[in-house]
């Protein structure tokens, strides 16, 4: 998708400095800018600190992940930066409203940021997966915000493009926000992907099935314990004088009030925009700008970019929090099974296929063209055991070693050449994501044999 390009008009120049773009504004002699403040917050990495808190004393030196200055990003109202560095009129427009937003908060509220808050937040940016095991291990017990980031393009006339998640967010209860790139790592992180598919650990969203599906669809990922926040404020926040509010007669028989799932509270839905439920409960604008369109592949991020996306996933445990009071101050139980939802796999199977045959057979004696390194790997992986990275350098013909993109193609391409070698489906889908686009390229094959294997094994349960 075209990115628009800083407003000249702002007469403003953006420097890189590490990981973060900074805006440099030149100052008049009438008017001087307050020099923001750029310390940088300590926090806990220790992957055995799963109780530690934010701010604690001896963080471990930050190498290649940053945390994020505790201060707005200057160059929030100029949009994403483009390529070829011109200037657009149509972003120079919006990048003025959106100056002008910053002094006049839209609607009479004040814009939403996670500065506001208690415990004061800590963000941090990473775009190396060995580094995210440590950082997801430093989240504080209990739920997390979730939340995601992607490309999109519209095309006149035709359907909206998306590309693979890009960024992954995720905040605790205590003030930790991590903004997780993972578009350009070599794979999905193992802590990061534990504490998705964990059915005990619930994950707080607005449309956040919608955001399982897209995970499940670009990596293979199964998401469990999903919290749609629409679907808890339709059973804590009770409106008076409805047939929800049912508080009184339940007090008078002396029965706590249970909340009923048909009723939307006060939307009169469960599907409730991030911007509206912010509103409401937290009193406050949440802004979206350029950066929710904007190309979130790029390396780095930009200041405004981990800005939007910090806000974001902040906010959702901070409305969750307030959900949970007003359930208190209304009596009411909550029922979570009415609002959690998980990803189940079979619900995206493809519809069953004829059985397949061999392409070595299918072709004929004559014209089969024999693959062996593709039976090569197969064995390497399947007979011997052999790790990604260890074939990668026995499979090797020229060079130092293949990709791991590569080995896997020439093991899913044996499984093709010859359906009667014999293979786990779990073994498989744990070598396809080792690769962080193998998945994505391989993913209808992938689903035919996982429904395959659901099959198989309903069958053997069956007898």
């Amino acid at each position: 998708m075209p990115r628009g390009s800083p407003d000249t008009s702002l007469d403003s120049v953006v420097e890189v400095l590490g990981p973060f773009p900074v805006e440099k504004q030149k100052q008049t002699a009438d008017r001087k800018e307050k020099k923001p403040d750029t310390k940088l917050m300590p926090y806990p990495l220790s992957s055995k600190a799963s109780n530690a808190r934010v701010g604690s004393s001896n963080p471990r030196p930050l190498t290649r992940y940053q945390t994020y200055p505790q201060t707005e990003p200057s160059n929030s109202i100029l949009g994403p930066t483009s390529e070829v560095g011109t200037t657009s009129s149509a972003n120079s427009g919006s990048a003025k409203r959106l100056a002008r937003s910053k002094s006049e908060p839209m609607g009479h509220l004040p814009r939403y940021t996670y500065k506001d808050y208690t415990p004061r937040a800590c963000v941090v940016h990473t775009n190396h997966e060995d580094e995210v095991d440590d950082l997801v291990s430093a989240l504080a017990p209990g739920p997390v915000a979730f939340d995601m980031e992607w490309r999109y393009f519209l095309r006149k006339g035709l359907p909206q493009k998306t590309n693979r998640v890009a960024v992954v967010q995720l905040a605790d209860t205590k003030g930790m926000i991590l903004v997780i790139q993972v578009y350009h790592m070599k794979r999905f992180p193992r802590n990061l992907q534990t504490i998705i598919e964990s059915p005990h650990i619930p994950k707080l969203g607005v449309n956040i099935l919608g955001d399982g599906r897209k995970l499940f669809q670009d990596y293979g990922i199964v998401a469990k314990n999903l919290v749609e926040l629409g679907g808890v404020v339709a059973q804590a926040d009770i409106v008076p004088g409805t047939c929800q509010d049912t508080s009184q007669q339940n007090n008078e028989a002396g029965v706590q009030p249970k909340a009923n799932p048909l009723i939307g509270g006060p939307f009169g839905r469960k599907m409730v925009s991030l911007a509206k439920l912010v509103e409401r409960y937290c009193g406050k604008t949440l802004e979206k700008g350029t950066e929710r369109s904007s190309n979130w592949e790029t390396v780095p991020l930009t200041n405004a970019q981990i800005f939007y996306a910090a806000c974001d996933v902040h906010s959702s445990v901070m409305i969750y929090q307030r959900l949970l009071k007003l359930a208190k101050e209304n009596h009411v139980t909550l029922s979570p099974r009415d609002y959690t939802s998980d990803i189940i796999p079979s619900n995206y199977f493809p519809s069953p296929s004829p059985p397949q045959v061999s392409r070595e057979t299918s072709r004929g004696a004559q014209e089969s063209k024999p693959r062996p390194q593709y039976h090569r790997a197969y064995r390497c992986w399947h007979d011997h055991k052999m790790s990604l990275e260890m074939m990668c350098k026995e499979l090797v013909v020229v060079g130092d070693s293949l990709k791991p993109s590569t080995v896997i193609g020439y093991v899913i391409g044996a499984l093709q050449d010859d359906i009667t070698l014999p293979f786990n489906f779990d073994a498989l889908r744990e070598l396809v994501q080792m690769e962080i686009s193998s998945w994505d390229r391989h993913r209808d094959w992938m689903m035919q044999k996982w429904a395959e294997a659901e099959q198989r094994s309903e069958k053997v349960a069956g007898t």
